[in-house]
């Protein structure tokens, strides 16, 4: 029996006024069910699982120029991000990296 996976990443904020688009994680470099253009961001892993880096892109390719873009045209200065399930990996990467982020607090659900 063949097992397809995938991983989606979602972000928005509170009030969900800022929906930043998703980003679906699948195995194939180019599935054939996606021949016209989609409304989020496709990336392929070989598991289908989410790493540091691919991560680490998403996060400094997409999220943080969308929350600027916000932020600036709300006239505001400061963000607080909340991740939920946030692996270890990942933390080492975004504990201070100066994108505007004071702190990250992780929730396990």
């Amino acid at each position: 029996m063949m097992i397809d996976r995938m991983t989606i990443l979602g972000c928005a904020n509170a009030s969900g006024s800022l929906r930043v688009k998703l980003t679906l994680l699948g195995e194939s470099k180019k599935p054939r069910c996606f021949k016209t253009t989609l409304p989020l961001h496709y990336m392929h892993q070989e598991s289908a699982w989410m790493n540091s880096s691919l991560f680490s892109e998403r996060f400094y390719d997409c999220f943080v120029p969308e929350v600027k873009k916000n932020l600036k045209k709300l006239k505001l200065k400061k963000v607080i991000l909340l991740m939920d399930i946030l692996a270890p990996e990942h933390n080492r990467h975004f504990a201070a990296d100066g994108t505007g982020c004071d702190r990250i607090y992780e929730t396990a659900l």
